[in-house]
């Protein structure tokens, strides 16, 4: 049996993990785009020398690690095509590429310093860090929330761009408060319009008409299943499983759900993770379920970002 791993996320090393701990002769492969691993409340938090090599990782395991990028799955034949025109082969596939953000109509996205939050590269951020000082972040979630308190904190120039924080609901005035004491400046009811700059950026235009200056941007857009990967959408049947046999969603490919408080879940990607693996390894039918954030859930997270305590 040979098991194929598409994304190696919280969820997806989880899985391989299991698989191995139970059966050391599967043939195991992974395919991931980059060759470290960060978790989203590191990424966000700015904390960029906390890292998996996935490389050592496979080599330790006895796994064949593959970097690249998924460019169309052929579930008849049961290949895996990359980009670098690469053909993989698969008995059992398991889809856990996670979540890309929307993409918007938007002039100068191109430019160098531009970010939408799934497109962050580390090692490409930590070296634009060290050169900028002013940073915009459009946001309509409470992850641009959070990316932006993380740098203030490392005394950058923060203006924050949105819509709306309705989402926040009676929390919304505080929150506005709390954010212009940690000195990041608030433009309310608004978009950004165009990225300004030759190459990098060096200012960003937002409706209403204004220009300040930036060299870096982030774009909390939202986000969609990363799974667009066959000629015709995708079918989910039921949690883990598809329309085509013998192929997985794991991790947060599996949601049909975010919200605006939508955060990364370490111990459910991996309750998921195993729940998959058992089932595969010959174990009965996996029962899983998303925990949903209820009122007070959603409570909780705000009076932790607002003490400071996440």
């Amino acid at each position: 049996m040979r098991i194929l791993l598409l994304g190696a996320g919280e969820s997806g090393i989880c899985f391989v993990e299991r698989i191995r701990e139970q059966n050391k002769d599967i043939e195991i492969s992974i395919v991931d785009k980059n060759r470290y691993y960060y978790n989203k409340k590191d990424l966000l938090s700015l904390n960029l020398n906390n890292y998996f090599d996935l490389k050592d990782f496979a080599e330790k395991k006895n796994i064949k690690y593959i970097q690249g990028t998924v460019e169309r799955i052929n579930p008849k034949t049961k290949k895996v095509k990359l980009k670098d025109n690469n053909h993989i082969d698969f008995d059992i596939l398991i889809i856990a590429t996670g979540l890309i953000s929307k993409k918007e109509d938007i002039k100068g996205v191109n430019k160098e310093g531009f970010f939408y939050l799934s497109d962050i590269e580390p090692f490409t951020l930590k070296d634009y860090l060290k050169i900028s000082k002013e940073i915009s972040i459009y946001t309509c979630s409470f992850l641009g929330l959070r990316l932006a308190l993380s740098l203030s904190k490392i005394n950058k120039e923060v203006n924050l761009i949105f819509k709306d924080l309705n989402f926040l609901e009676d929390y919304k005035d505080r929150f506005i408060e709390f954010l212009n004491s940690n000195n990041i400046k608030i433009y309310t009811n608004s978009y950004i319009e165009e990225i300004i700059g030759e190459g990098n950026i060096k200012a960003v235009k937002i409706l209403p008409l204004k220009i300040f200056s930036s060299q870096l941007v982030f774009f909390d857009s939202g986000f969609l299943q990363n799974i667009d990967f066959f000629d015709e959408p995708v079918k989910k049947k039921d949690i883990f499983f598809t329309e085509y046999n013998d192929i997985y969603l794991l991790g947060d490919a599996n949601r049909t759900e975010l919200d605006y408080f939508y955060a990364y879940n370490q111990i459910e990607a991996k309750r998921q993770a195993l729940v998959l693996a058992d089932f595969i390894l010959g174990g009965s039918n996996p029962i899983f379920s998303f925990k949903k954030l209820d009122y007070q859930d959603k409570i909780k997270v705000i009076e932790d970002f607002l003490n400071r305590k996440e």
